[in-house]
């Protein structure tokens, strides 16, 4: 047994941490000479050299892990391997791997309250990370298949990540010792692999590339629903990992849809082909991406002030000198036209408590509507205009982007007051419109 402190590779690492410890071997945290740190793996062997068949499989799975490190974007979804020999003085077998991070899924999950964006997936803003994490495993678990390559061991023990970094820091490792398919293994992993459920009618029945992705699935059933290690990795309790996945209300049709086909106790109906499980969650991307939906009749209500001597109603003459300066209707019906399809400025000067409204002929200044006695709420319940705007892109209003969930609809604020029941729908959300530039860009 190694102890921290212990270097191995003829002192090139340096033991820090044990973060796994079986019957077979050893993953631990190291350092190297220069200050940096690796996944540390140690195997084993019994003698004082490995004999001869042994270190020939060594030397073809380290083959085949090279290949699959240098294969390409590798880094940004596996452990790549960084260095590997064999260690005589400690006998066993070392491989270094690198990646963003060294602590294991399983243990960010067992205390998932901890981290901000693992914590509670109800909504689709905070599951669409994780996706896109996913998505980037899934992809390294078909690069390993395009090289004929099975996992055997795909739970969340197997997934690395920094959990200050989140979920785009997710690697997937555990594949140093997997199968090539045709090949004897140098590592027999026995028990420590994890079963599909066809594996537990046939004694005889090997791992497959189905029950890599039947692994897949049982791990996204931990991240999503909540499943925990020993039902994920315990194929006799297949039942329980479907019914607690179907009864899971926190996520779409469509991501239970995907779950539960990765999840199918046969491997013939069974979701496992690389391509067909990425498109998938393309589709599960892009629908829980897509901006939330309103009601058909929802609008965004603008309060505008017209009227003789009035800034807004002297520049809407100005630009259609047929409208009359007391016909303050006719200005409304002007303002509602042109600002069919707007976009929205954010200023930066404002620090959010005033927006433009860019229209087809004039720019508006918008700000919350509040009585001349009171402060605006910030909840922008109702906007409201008085004047236009020079637009000046060389002073920095260059965060916009279209409005287009929803149309805008202008009202008189001398009718607004007079009868609040004309503006039925409120003006619900143009702050966050405006913060949201950067990411529809």
């Amino acid at each position: 047994m190694l102890a921290i402190g212990d270097k191995l590779l003829r002192g090139r690492y340096s033991l820090v941490r044990l973060i796994g410890r079986n019957n077979q071997n050893e993953v631990w945290l190291a350092g190297d000479q220069d200050g940096g740190q690796a996944l540390l793996k140690a195997w084993p062997y019994i003698g004082e050299r490995p004999n001869e068949v042994v270190r020939a499989l060594w030397d073809r799975e380290l083959r085949n892990l090279f290949r699959l490190s240098s294969s390409p974007e590798s880094d940004a979804r596996l452990l790549v391997l960084r260095d590997a020999g064999i260690d005589t003085s400690q006998k066993c077998f070392v491989m270094l791997l690198a990646a963003p991070g060294y602590e294991t899924l399983r243990q960010i999950l067992e205390t998932r309250n901890r981290y901000d964006w693992l914590r509670d997936l109800r909504t689709a803003d905070s599951r669409v990370p994780l996706w896109r994490a996913l998505r980037e495993i899934a992809l390294g678990l078909t690069q390993l298949h395009d090289q004929q390559m099975i996992h055997r061991r795909l739970t969340a023990d197997a997934l690395y990540l920094d959990s200050a970094l989140g979920p785009e820091s997710l690697r997937l490792g555990g594949f140093e010792w997997a199968v090539r398919v045709g090949q004897p293994s140098l590592n027999q992993t026995g028990g420590e692999e994890a079963a599909a459920p066809e594996q537990l009618r046939s004694s005889a029945l090997s791992h497959t590339f189905e029950s890599d992705w039947y692994q897949f699935g049982a791990v996204l059933a931990q991240v999503f629903s909540g499943i925990t290690f020993e039902i994920a990795v315990d194929a006799s309790r297949h039942d329980d990992l479907v019914q607690r996945v179907t009864e899971n209300q926190k996520i779409t049709g469509v991501e239970r849809d995907l779950l539960i086909s990765l999840l199918e106790s046969s491997p013939e109906r069974r979701l496992s082909r690389g391509a067909d499980v990425i498109t998938e969650i393309d589709n599960i991307i892009v629908a829980l991406d897509q901006p939330a939906r309103v009601a058909e009749n929802t609008y965004l209500a603008l309060t505008v002030l017209l009227g003789p001597n009035r800034l807004l109603t002297e520049a809407i003459c100005e630009v259609d000198s047929a409208i009359q300066p007391l016909d303050t209707e006719t200005q409304r019906i002007f303002v509602q036209s042109d600002l069919e399809s707007p976009r929205i400025i954010a200023l930066a000067s404002s620090d959010r408590k005033a927006f433009i409204l860019q229209g087809n002929r004039l720019v508006y200044l918008i700000r919350e509507y509040s009585e001349p006695d009171e402060q605006p709420t910030g909840q922008w319940n109702l906007a409201f205009c008085d004047r236009t705007y020079e637009l000046r892109y060389a002073s920095g209003e260059g965060d916009q982007i279209q409005l287009t969930k929803l149309p805008v609809r202008v009202f008189r604020l001398q009718d607004a007051k007079r009868d609040p029941s004309i503006v039925c729908f409120q003006l619900a959300d143009v702050a966050t419109e405006a913060r949201t530039v950067r990411e529809d860009a």
